[in-house]
């Protein structure tokens, strides 16, 4: 028997009782011991859980002697299971892990020690780790790799006596090969100073308790029930643990927390690492398989960065602490509220949250939102929970205003898919730290032409967007406000008007009518009200100076278009224009008037019939007409069909004119004074600015009696004016004088003997009653022999105030 301790491992104890060596040339040619034993440093490695005097044996049978003295070869441990940890220090002495031969593995342990000095094997790498291999020829892995003292590969069982589980002392966290397990492959080095090696576990999900609530600085309350089980990509174990002289160099646990409480969710982690006594630390929660919902509140933990971690798994303190995590509430905003800081406990329970109000592409139901306070609330037993948000609804057209809304779970019925599992209440007082809503809203559009006023809710029933009612005030159309409600929702906020009582309508100042039963619709786009459409009826009413009065049981139907600059104005039906000349005119037809409002005034035409009967018995027109209305002059003329006593003037088309005015300027009245009409009336004596009704019409004949041929043109034009106050004579004072004019012609014209001769002869008589008063008459003759010779002459009589002249 021959007994040595050795240098390279430093510590070891080899024990030689029989075998031989083999000597050439005086140099060890070769050899093996077939007994003896190997104890391995009490420093490195012990047999006990409780460090102890017995030191790790292994016995030889076979133990091969290389021609440089390497020894190398199997062994047999006595003790089945070593342990180790912190074995250096005497007196503190501190076991953290532990692990169980598997000896049905032949060749599970080997035994060998370099002939000369070899520096020691350490791995301290990832690479290094990799590249160990104890597959095929072991023995010359093991030289190979210059591996002294014992190697163990083949393990069916690792134990961890961690801190950071239930139990004390120290529980442990423990690997059994077998039944949804494997240890395949790991290995472990018992050098001088300690255990080099690796574990690579594979495994179906394995409960564990992670967390000692016992501890003084432990927030959960209760431990975490996790699992550790590996990810199906991940085929060479999901649990690793690697060793460089009993420190743990790398390690990595990972598995799923199986939270209770309000939260009652499973969270996926990662790379939850060992330090070298055993302590569990640096946890990554993985949120990269898929949002995780909060039970109580029904909101989902989302992933932020996609390449980072949401966050840190904290088994000493009982957290999960959130940095790279948002919470996501699918159902009424678009974006999740990132966390720069978010604590949840192993209970299930919410710690501290804090956001980074990034508000970045962020909508609520399809409003731009910027949120200024986000919460979750305190969990009540029995009481759905909820997402609090305030912050800043942007309305688009209307801008933007403070919500605080309360985004409750909701666990009632559902048959028509509204709520999706969501309730949305707006707070309207302030609450926990947030102002009250501010639910209205206003908006002055077209620089004064509209402002719009409504107190807004949100629409519970479709739980998206809002309602409202409120008021639309047009002051330039209509004296008072115009109910309406209004819809507001992601895509466009809808406008309807409600009715109402009867309001003045108005264009330029100019007052049209009396307007009751109002209806239509306002469209807003975006941030665009591009007009504005409103139907009403004009009732029978009195009005101011050229009024519209709806006819006697009649109702006119009226249409207004608002637009920023433009307004257009629409109707059709009976009506009588009040010009305050002692009747009205009767109107039946349609009207359509765009009113521009940078020149103040309104333009348009109205096609239909006319009906001066209250006037001048008798007479009536059909026409499409001009209408013009400013605050100072409105009136009606153009070409039109003249009947009197239902007989036409006229052949047929239109055969006449008709001038219906308010305060119009002389030089505008183009109807009554057309150059191309020989008929036209004389203004002379008119005041500059004219009030009244005129209308006019022609008739023709034609006659063929052989020697003499031809056609005779009658004229007739009747119209009732006002001497205006200020305007015309200055001598008039005292009420408007109503004046008639009557305008009478005729024309004839014809060929004698076959055309040899021709002649033509005209007279227009005009008359006017009232004051001013004149007469007046004009008369022409011209003709013309064998188309050569040809002579006229023009004749005009004029009796009025001043006298009698003929010119």
């Amino acid at each position: 028997m021959y007994s040595f301790n050795c240098l390279v491992p430093y510590g070891y104890s080899v024990e030689l009782r029989s075998g031989f060596l083999e000597v050439d040339s005086s140099a060890v040619a070769g050899g093996a011991f077939d007994e003896g034993l190997v104890l391995a440093p009490r420093r490195a490695v012990a047999t006990r859980r409780e460090p102890s005097t017995f030191p790790l044996r292994a016995d030889f049978a076979n133990l091969a002697v290389r021609r440089n003295l390497d020894l190398a070869g199997p062994v047999t441990l006595v003790q089945k299971e070593i342990f180790w940890g912190e074995l250096t220090r005497a007196g503190e002495e501190r076991i953290a892990f532990a692990a169980t031969v598997d000896d049905s593995r032949e060749g599970y342990a080997w035994f060998y020690l370099p002939g000369g000095a070899a520096g020691r094997f350490v791995p301290g790498s990832a690479a290094e780790f990799d590249a160990v291999s104890w597959h095929g020829d072991i023995p010359t892995r093991l030289v190979e790799r210059r591996a002294a003292g014992i190697t163990i590969v083949a393990l069916s069982r690792l134990r961890i006596f961690t801190p950071d589980i239930p139990g004390a002392p120290a529980s442990e966290i423990s690997f059994r090969q077998g039944s949804g397990c494997s240890l395949a492959p790991s290995w472990l080095n018992v050098d001088a100073l300690g255990v080099s090696g690796e574990a690579r576990i594979r495994l179906e999900p394995m409960s564990q308790r992670l967390g000692n609530a016992a501890s003084e600085h432990y927030r959960g309350s209760v431990p975490f029930d996790a699992t550790f089980e590996c990810e199906h990509e991940k085929a060479e174990g999901c649990v690793m643990v690697q060793w460089s002289s009993s420190a743990v160099h790398d390690s990595e646990l990972g598995g799923a927390l199986k939270l209770g409480g309000p939260s009652a969710a499973t969270i996926p982690y990662r790379d939850l690492e060992l330090t070298s006594t055993a302590g569990l630390v640096g946890g990554k929660i993985d949120l990269g398989g898929g949002p995780v919902v909060l039970d109580d509140w029904g909101v989902e933990l989302a992933a932020g960065e996609p390449s980072e971690p949401a966050g840190a798994l904290s088994v000493k303190t009982g957290q999960i602490i959130f940095t790279q995590a948002g919470i996501r509430e699918r159902r009424h905003f678009d974006e999740p509220f990132a966390l720069v800081w978010g604590e949840m406990l192993a209970d299930g329970n919410i710690g501290e949250l804090f956001f980074d109000y990034n508000s970045a592409n962020q909508r609520f139901d399809g409003f731009l939102f910027t949120p200024h306070r986000v919460a979750l609330s305190r969990h009540v037993p029995g009481t759905a929970g909820y997402l609090h948000v305030c912050g800043d609804n942007h309305f688009g057209f209307f801008g933007s205003k403070r919500l605080s809304i309360r985004d409750a779970k909701y666990i009632g019925d559902d048959p028509l898919g509204v709520h999706w599992g969501r309730e949305v209440t707006l707070f309207p007082r302030a609450e926990s730290g947030c102002e009250g809503s501010d639910l209205r809203l206003e908006k002055n559009w077209g620089t004064g032409l509209s402002t719009l006023d409504f107190e807004i809710a949100y629409d519970a029933n479709d739980q998206d967007g809002f309602l409202g009612e409120g008021t639309v005030l047009l002051p330039e159309h209509f004296e008072r406000p115009l109910p309406a409600s209004i819809q507001i929702d992601r895509r466009a906020a809808s406008i309807g008007f409600m009715g109402g009582t009867g309001s003045n309508f108005m264009l330029e100042a100019v007052d049209v009518g009396s307007a009751s039963e109002v209806w239509g619709c306002i469209r807003i786009e975006e941030n665009t009200l591009e007009c504005m459409t409103i139907g009403f009826t004009l009732e029978s009413a009195a009005q101011s100076a050229f009024g519209i009065l709806g006819g006697a049981g009649e109702m006119i139907e009226a249409k207004l278009v608002v637009e920023p600059n433009v307004t257009t104005f629409s109707a059709a039906g009976l009506v009588y224009l009040d010009l305050s000349l002692g009747g009205s005119v009767t109107v039946n037809g349609s009207i359509l008037l765009i009113a521009d409002r940078g020149e103040r005034s309104v333009f348009g035409d109205f096609q239909g019939e006319f009906d001066f009967g209250s006037l001048f018995a008798g007479f009536e027109a059909n026409g499409h007409v001009n209408w013009f209305l400013s605050r100072e002059t409105q009136y009606l003329q153009g070409r039109a069909g003249i009947s009197v006593y239902g007989r036409s003037l006229g052949s047929g088309g239109v055969a006449g004119g008709i001038f219906i005015g308010n305060n119009v300027p002389k030089s505008a009245v183009w109807v009554m004074t057309d150059t191309s009409n020989k008929f036209a009336v004389n203004m002379a004596s008119f005041p500059e600015r004219i009030t009244g009704v005129y209308g006019f019409g022609y008739a023709d004949f034609g006659f063929d009696v052989g020697l003499f041929a031809g056609g005779i043109e009658i004229f007739a034009g009747v119209g009732v004016f006002l001497n205006m106050m200020g305007e015309g004579l200055s001598e008039v004072v005292g009420l408007p004088l109503p004046y008639v004019l009557a305008n009478v012609g005729v024309g004839l014209h014809g060929e004698i003997l076959w055309g040899l001769v021709s002649a033509s002869a005209w007279v227009n008589l005009q008359m006017m009653l009232g004051d001013p008063f004149y007469f007046q008459g004009s008369a022409g003759l011209e003709g013309c022999v064998l188309w050569v010779i040809c002579a006229s002459v023009d004749v005009t009589v004029r009796l009025d105030g001043d006298g009698f002249d003929i010119y």
